[in-house]
């Protein structure tokens, strides 16, 4: 990670350890975010592919697949919504 990554993300983090109205630390958030967006510009697309798997060591595994997150084991929906095509 850069030091400019750096010092955006202690700045964002001590910004929210402050008492300040959400508008602020919304707007602060947002600004530490094109920030951060100006020193790694690049954006990659998600591949076209039909499933994505989330899950590492001990934890759950979560299959992503059309709009539904499943369990991987029990192939229980375990939450969906709908989801739209492009950006």
């Amino acid at each position: 990670m850069k030091t400019g990554s750096i010092v955006i993300l202690l700045l964002a983090v001590a910004s929210l350890c402050n008492a300040q109205p959400p508008e602020k630390l919304l707007n602060e958030y947002r600004n530490n975010l094109n920030a951060l967006r100006k020193l790694h510009p690049n954006v990659r697309d998600m591949p076209d592919i039909k499933f994505f798997l989330f899950g590492m060591g001990d934890r759950k595994k979560l299959i992503y697949k059309n709009g539904s997150l499943i369990d991987a084991k029990t192939k229980q929906v375990l939450y969906q919504w709908k989801v739209s095509e492009g950006r």
